[in-house]
């Protein structure tokens, strides 16, 4: 997005000029996996923070408005009366929203695809995508060198009774499709799979589907690694007998 804003007459920069590297940035994202706002790879550029809205009148100031906050957002009194649902409450309440979310982001003019990794939020997301979408079409990276995903893959392809696409990633491809997510993320790659998810997406779009729906991000909900699950019970809501 910085590139791209950058060519844009209406703004007073310029990449080539404002390319400067933070190298504190970009240290810090490769140490934490994460490059926390308002910093970019740039000096002198910054990101706009999350759920705010920035505008920029001719003379070039800005006014920040703030339209949504989660500390703002979140009710203690509504987490405290969830941790009082039974599981088989809470588990028809997430099955209805899952199924809602992803309904609404099936929108499309044209065939659908999903990406699949035979992890559980990208078998989840398939599953409840596959319900609604009978034609849809997995697509699965079989990167050499790297944990082998493809048959963990083709198995939730099997159970969903759903094609499997294999896309298959020498290491000769992965290296050279490296600088390119790190072009368009503008960012130094802190997730190794992105390469892979860059040539995940140019075979979906080979085969003529407009929309992928991925697992990307989910994690932090279904608790996708083990360090994620055992973090849940530090973050409880203390109970008072």
């Amino acid at each position: 997005e910085i590139y791209t804003l950058s060519l844009h007459d209406a703004l007073p920069i310029s990449i080539h000029v404002a390319a400067a590297p933070n190298m504190l940035a970009i240290l810090n994202g490769l140490l934490l996996d994460n490059m926390e706002e308002p910093w970019t790879a740039f000096s002198d550029i910054q990101a706009m923070p999350r759920g705010q809205i920035w505008r920029i009148g001719p003379d070039g100031r800005a006014t920040v408005d703030e339209y949504w906050n989660l500390l703002d957002a979140l009710d203690p009194d509504r987490v405290r009366a969830n941790g009082r649902l039974s599981l088989a409450n809470a588990s028809a309440q997430l099955d209805e929203r899952l199924g809602e979310s992803v309904r609404t982001h099936l929108q499309s003019d044209g065939p659908v695809a999903v990406f699949v990794s035979g992890g559980l939020d990208s078998g989840m997301l398939s599953a409840y995508a596959h319900r609604l979408v009978p034609d849809l079409l997995g697509f699965a990276a079989d990167v050499e060198g790297a944990k082998p995903e493809l048959e963990r893959a083709l198995a939730v392809g099997r159970h969903l009774n759903m094609p499997i696409e294999p896309v298959r990633v020498s290491f000769d491809d992965y290296l050279r499709a490296w600088p390119e997510a790190v072009f368009h993320e503008e960012i130094p790659l802190c997730v190794a799979s992105d390469p892979a998810v860059l040539l995940l997406s140019r075979a979906v779009q080979r085969a003529g589907r407009k929309v992928a729906l991925t697992g990307e991000g989910a994690d932090e909900l279904l608790c996708g690694y083990p360090w994620q699950a055992q973090a849940g019970p530090a973050w409880r809501w203390p109970r008072h007998e």
